[in-house]
């Protein structure tokens, strides 16, 4: 709540990242934060990375997952996702086919770098 007061008294938009979990237990949270005009990206399904990361069709599975249940909470369908830096997804490791796997679900991978 005080994130969206911030950044609604400087009308700045932002994009959260929310794993699967997150929407479904923070229901309400996202609904305001679409509704206040901010973007919600995917961040993996849950930490659990091992199964996450396991091959590509886990992977993709993770994604879309999630993908459904923010649609569902939000009615809104995000594309970003957040290649996790930690869990060795970091997006100069991720294969070129995962890549073009992703880009065919319409998946836009996204990263940043910490302390920027």
């Amino acid at each position: 709540e005080k994130m969206l007061s911030l950044l609604k008294a400087q009308n700045i938009k932002a994009t959260f990242f929310v794993t699967g979990e997150t929407a479904l237990q923070e229901s309400e949270m996202l609904k305001r934060i679409t509704e206040a005009g901010h973007d919600i990206g995917i961040y993996e399904n849950r930490r659990a990375y091992k199964a996450v990361y396991e091959d590509t069709d886990h992977y993709l599975a993770a994604l879309t997952d999630t993908f459904g249940k923010i649609a569902r909470v939000t009615g809104e369908t995000p594309i970003l996702f957040h290649a996790e830096e930690d869990a060795g997804g970091r997006m100069g490791e991720i294969s070129a086919d995962l890549l073009e796997n992703l880009k065919e679900y319409g998946f836009v991978p996204y990263e940043w770098e910490p302390g920027l």
